[in-house]
């Protein structure tokens, strides 16, 4: 798909900057003209509280190959989510208009500019607005027995219908294993010992590091799963005993829920290859996110890269 000329993408916005809920962010502008793949339908985005979600509908909207915000508007954040086009933002590359030109992209960035940041009526402080902060308001709640939300993933090709039994049975058993004291899902806090630190690595971009033993972040974590806050989530622990590489230090994020730059005092890191799949949290079924998971150093070691005839866990 081909992402349509400036002055199409205004004519579709509100005096917001969004179209339908879905703001069009300042970082969308520089696709302007180009051509990309859809990587996936964009029928439903998960809510998430902790170690819990629920799932939203989301419409008229795709997610394009390679295409994630890089928060350059929005105070340096870097959460890197994935950029959701409406469908009245793209054309298909095979019609008859030819390469659509960016052209002058002012007017469009004047509005987009005036609507990613208000000041709090209370507090005057700066608080941020973008898809990822308006994507309650841009979707509506689905109920996680409702059917209809799996069979849509399938039938737009999102996920194979293999895919989608093996999950299902894949949640059924880990159920049947919780109640019967067989499976925990997650690293377990050692009652009654103190939390466990870690050392201070002081990871760069590059590194190559293995994620530890459950037993081992287990005694890192606080009584919510937590370390400094940061919760250690059902989809990272997969990835305990594997190698990766450090994507890059994060220090700034915007919180979804108010809009705030939060600043990261602990040391916190992305990996390369390592997102949130859909697949292991309830009421978040194959959300079409794939958010970056955060990860403490004290979760990891540092590991030796791979061998060549070892290739690196991106699963």
């Amino acid at each position: 798909m081909r992402v349509r000329p400036a002055h199409e993408i205004l004519a579709t916005l509100d005096e917001t900057g969004a179209l339908e809920g879905v703001p069009f962010m300042p970082e969308m502008t520089k696709y302007i003209g180009q051509t990309l793949t859809v990587y996936k339908r964009l029928e439903k985005i998960c809510d998430y509280f902790g170690q819990e979600s629920r799932s939203r509908r989301v419409t008229g909207a795709v997610l394009l190959d390679g295409a994630r915000c890089d928060g350059s508007a929005h105070a340096g954040c870097q959460a890197e989510c994935r950029i959701f086009w409406k469908e009245a933002w793209l054309e298909h590359a095979s019609s008859d208009h030819g390469a659509a030109p960016s052209g002058d992209c002012t007017q469009l960035r004047t509005l987009l500019e005036a609507n990613t940041t208000r000041a709090d009526p209370d507090s005057e402080e700066t608080r941020y607005r973008c898809q990822a902060t308006e994507a309650t308001r841009a979707s509506t709640p689905i109920p996680e027995k409702a059917l209809g939300q799996y069979v849509r993933e399938v039938r737009v090709r999102n996920i194979s219908l293999l895919e989608l039994v093996s999950v299902g049975a894949g949640a059924l058993l880990r159920k049947i294993g919780r109640k019967l004291g067989l499976v925990s899902d997650l690293p377990v806090p050692v009652a009654g010992e103190r939390r466990v630190d870690g050392e201070k690595l002081d990871l760069q971009p590059g590194e190559w590091v293995r994620v530890r033993s459950p037993v081992e972040i287990g005694r890192t974590l606080d009584e919510r799963g937590a370390h400094r806050g940061l919760l250690f989530t059902l989809e990272m622990a997969p990835r305990c005993g594997k190698t990766y590489r450090v994507r890059q230090r994060v220090e700034r994020l915007i919180d979804e829920r108010t809009g705030r730059l939060i600043e990261i005092k602990n040391d916190c890191v992305s990996l390369e290859g390592v997102v949130c799949t859909g697949r292991l949290t309830s009421g978040a079924w194959f959300c079409a996110r794939e958010h970056l998971p955060l990860w403490r150093e004290a979760w990891l070691e540092r590991a030796p890269p791979p061998t060549d005839d070892v290739a690196p866990d991106t699963s």
